[in-house]
């Protein structure tokens, strides 16, 4: 039991947790901000490259073959724009052309609870 009043009225190391204390908490902020940032910018960087694969043009041709007895008919595919594929268009913060589908939304607490 004398060890639990010596522990009590110790005061020698109060300063030092204080000190701790402020250094970690400084230290959090400044990872919570950090990360924020890099999740960020990760998504941009998989916007962009989901911009990229599909600009991709997978047009293609064959032309036709023909020679004494044997004649390969011709083929064509031309790829269209899809959904998004606008490269005119460019998001509100003047990122690259093409983002602008790319949304980062909050879910929505409509009908949540009922």
């Amino acid at each position: 039991m004398q060890w639990m009043v010596r522990f009590l009225n110790d005061e020698s190391g109060t300063v030092v947790s204080a000190e701790i204390i402020l250094i970690i908490t400084i230290a959090g902020i400044g990872m919570i901000a950090g990360l924020s940032t890099y999740r960020d910018q990760a998504v941009l960087e998989m916007a962009d490259l989901a911009t990229s694969i599909g600009q991709l043009n997978h047009s293609y041709e064959i032309a036709s073959f023909a020679t004494t007895g044997v004649s390969i008919a011709g083929s064509s595919f031309v790829d269209l724009p899809d959904f998004c594929d606008d490269t005119t268009s460019s998001t509100t913060d003047g990122n690259d052309a093409g983002t602008a589908c790319v949304a980062i939304i909050a879910p929505s607490s409509e009908g949540a609870g009922t």
